[in-house]
């Protein structure tokens, strides 16, 4: 039998929120649509260091899933005090 809420591999049944990071274009933001897509109901955060790309992307998101919630978490991955403060703030949220 086949979960209802896995389509293409992707199982969000026991999630409420999806972190993605690198989603401002390619194949990270084709999967927060995809995630989007498969259920509205998580909270998708786009992890990226580039705020005006990030904003474009949830901006992109949204226009596509406008009833989903797309939150933007920026963060540098080449940079280790950005990650952790980055964490921090996802903690906190």
């Amino acid at each position: 039998m086949v979960n209802s809420n896995c389509i293409t591999g992707i199982d969000t049944t026991n999630f409420t929120q999806e972190l993605l990071l690198c989603v401002c274009s390619g194949i990270g933001l084709a999967v927060a649509d995809r995630l989007l897509t498969v259920d509205s109901g998580i909270t998708v955060c786009l992890g990226c260091r580039n705020e005006a790309r990030a904003k474009a992307a949830r901006a992109q998101l949204l226009e596509q899933h406008p009833t989903s919630r797309v939150d933007i978490l920026l963060v540098d991955v080449s940079k280790l005090a950005s990650v952790h403060a980055a964490a921090q703030e996802l903690r906190a949220r």
